[in-house]
């Protein structure tokens, strides 16, 4: 957590005027941070949140097609209007 703090902390300062140099500096440290994340496991995290993403978007699909069929078309279409727009 604390690399995650400190990389959003570079990024947002960054863009304040006359401190550009801290996304260089970001950019130096991210090989290092990202080394850290994957010994911390962090890497394999993301993957189960990705796989988990993906069976609940999986799950609302099918939801929407359930609702497609039993005649809630406006329903089915905002539930895969909102999968769309993520």
């Amino acid at each position: 957590m604390y690399i995650d703090d400190r990389e959003e902390e570079l990024k947002r300062r960054g863009y304040v005027p006359g401190d550009r140099y801290l996304h260089d500096l970001l950019r130096q440290y991210q090989p290092g941070w990202a080394l850290a994340r994957q010994w911390a496991g962090f890497d394999r995290e993301v993957e189960e949140l990705q796989k988990v993403i993906a069976g609940l978007r999986s799950l609302v699909s099918r939801a929407a097609s359930e609702l497609r069929e039993a005649g809630a078309e406006d329903k089915s279409r905002r539930l895969i209007r909102t999968l769309d727009d993520r």
